[in-house]
């Protein structure tokens, strides 16, 4: 059934993209664990933990969910006629809001709990007074291939994701083995089941 706002906790252990499509519904995306990147437009940004993104209605996005990545996910239906930013972007929660969304984390989506509802209802309030702003994160995607301790694992991941989106697109698996492994079927093979637990098919 589609409410008119619900939510639902995600856990990826391994990576996971999405296609590029335009949303059909509003989301929050606030991210507990790991990193979150979301492309809007031709630039790319990146969610880390304790950071919230906004999509408004229609918005043309792909995201790709990094590796052991929790993500609670907040939904509004195209049928309600709250007023939402139609602007995409980091949004800085006010202390109620952190408060509802740390709340809602703890619980499955059930419309049969009232106390459930009642923290969504408040929580929409909030968020018909967003501000989202276009700019960078804490970290830029760059940034966390070029540093940090987890640099490495970041580069690799961006590669297995170019790898597969390449091999989806169309072009030729030996290509692809190429260009991202140089060379190495094997490598190529080990890394996208590690990471992404799929086959470079």
């Amino acid at each position: 059934m589609n409410y008119l706002i619900s939510h639902n906790t995600t856990h990826h252990p391994f990576l996971s993209i999405t296609a590029r499509k335009k949303t059909i519904k509003h989301k929050l995306f606030y991210v507990m664990s790991g990193y979150l990147s979301v492309r809007v437009g031709k630039e790319e940004y990146l969610v880390s933990a304790q950071e919230a993104f906004w999509l408004p209605l229609e918005c043309l996005t792909a995201l790709t969910y990094f590796p052991n990545s929790q993500i609670l996910e907040i939904e509004i239906s195209a049928r309600s006629r709250s007023h939402y930013s139609h602007q995409a972007g980091y949004v800085s929660p006010s202390p109620l809001m952190s408060a509802l969304l740390e709340k809602l984390a703890l619980h499955s989506f059930s419309p049969e709990n009232i106390q459930l509802m009642t923290w969504l209802k408040a929580l929409n309030f909030e968020l018909e007074s967003l501000k989202p702003i276009l700019s960078n994160g804490s970290i830029t995607l760059q940034e966390a291939c070029q540093k940090g301790k987890n640099a490495l694992s970041f580069q690799m991941s961006i590669n297995v994701r170019d790898a597969l989106k390449a091999r989806a697109s169309g072009i030729k698996r030996e290509k692809v083995i190429t260009d991202f492994f140089n060379g190495s079927e094997n490598h190529a093979n080990e890394l996208c089941l590690a990471i992404a637990n799929t086959s470079l098919n």
